[in-house]
């Protein structure tokens, strides 16, 4: 696979799940429900990816989002999160 990196094809997609959602802080209202239809989202996007035969990564098995907003990472997530995809995209190439 090293061929397909130094020419720039695509050896390997990774489809990253996020993790999920959390009804708190600032944005909990505009986002009211969406932890319940989230919540098969993981199960469903594998299954989906394993189908059409691409690597599948759970961000929310690594890192939760900042209750802040309930939305978005914080930087020890964001760390975390760019050590862990590190490993799997180690393993793709």
């Amino acid at each position: 696979m090293r061929e397909a990196q130094a020419s720039g094809v695509v050896a390997k997609t990774l489809a990253i799940c996020p993790p999920a959602l959390e009804m708190s802080g600032e944005l909990g209202d505009i986002f009211e429900g969406g932890p319940e239809r989230a919540a098969d989202l993981p199960r469903l996007m594998e299954r989906a990816v394993a189908r059409d035969g691409a690597a599948f990564f759970d961000a929310g098995q690594h890192i939760r989002v900042d209750p802040l907003d309930g939305v978005h990472w914080n930087a020890d997530a964001h760390a975390t999160l760019g050590a862990e995809m590190a490993k799997v995209v180690l393993c793709l190439i």
